[in-house]
C-alpha cells in the first residue's frame, strides 16, 4: 500500500479496499525504515508501514518535519528550531540546545553517521549536527529551500527546488576514533598547549 497526505489528512490505500484514515489535522509526516511517524493534533504517532498504530507521544504544536534517530524523535519548527522528544520511559529530554540554526523554516531531518542529526532549511542552509550536544558539525548552503537531504555512502547530499545541489564528504564521520585520530595526528603531528609543543 501507499500513504498520502492532503489537506491535513493521512490516509493509508492498501492493495484491497477503501483508504483508511490515519490522522486529521496532520502538520507532517515522515517515513522511516519500518515505521511511519505523523505529527499532528500536538502529538506524534507512530505507525507500522502497513498502517496499524503502535505508539503515540506528546509533542509541541507546529512541527514542521520529524524523523527518528535511535531513542529519539527528532522534531524540526517554523522558526527553525530543533527538538528531541523522548520515547522510552524514563528518558529525559536534553538539557542542551542545537546550536548555530537558522531563523527559518525545518523542512527536511534524517538520521546521520554515529548518532547525529542531518537538517535543511526554507532558507537553503543545511548541516550536520551532534545528538550528544547539539554542536553543528558541518553546514553549506543551496539556492532555494532544502527539499532533498540524502547521505549515499559517505557523502551528503543536499538539493533545493530551484535545482541546486551540494555534496559534503562526511566520511571522517563513517572512521572509528582510533583510526580517526591517527589521519589527524599523520596531518597535524604537534600541537600547542601551555606553551609546550605536545
Amino acid at each position: 500500500g501507499c500513504v498520502t497526505l492532503a489537506r491535513g489528512v493521512v490516509r493509508y490505500h492498501g492493495l484491497q479496499g477503501k483508504p483508511r484514515v490515519l490522522a486529521q489535522e496532520t502538520q507532517s509526516i515522515a517515513r522511516t525504515p519500518n515505521t511511519l511517524l505523523v505529527s499532528s493534533r500536538q502529538q506524534v504517532q507512530a505507525f507500522t508501514l502497513a498502517g496499524r498504530h503502535r505508539n503515540r507521544w506528546r509533542a509541541p504544536a507546529g512541527v514542521t518535519a520529524l524523523t527518528r534517530v535511535g531513542p529519539w524523535i527528532v522534531l524540526g519548527f517554523g522558526d527553525g528550531g530543533l527538538e528531541l522528544l523522548p520515547t522510552r520511559p524514563g528518558q529525559t529530554r536534553p538539557r542542551f540546545s542545537f546550536e548555530s540554526t537558522p531563523a527559518s523554516q525545518v523542512m527536511r531531518l534524517r538520521a546521520g553517521p554515529r548518532n547525529t542529526l542531518l537538517a535543511g532549511f526554507a532558507s537553503g542552509d543545511f548541516g550536520l549536527w551532534s545528538l550528544d550536544n547539539g554542536a553543528r558539525l558541518e553546514h553549506g548552503r543551496v539556492h532555494g529551500a532544502v527539499i532533498h537531504l540524502r547521505q549515499v555512502g559517505a557523502r551528503l547530499v543536499a538539493a533545493s527546488g530551484l535545482g541546486q545541489h551540494r555534496v559534503v564528504d562526511l566520511a571522517p564521520y563513517l572512521l572509528p576514533r582510533c583510526a580517526l585520530l591517527r589521519k589527524v595526528w599523520a596531518k597535524v603531528p604537534v600541537i600547542w598547549e601551555k606553551g609546550v609543543p605536545r
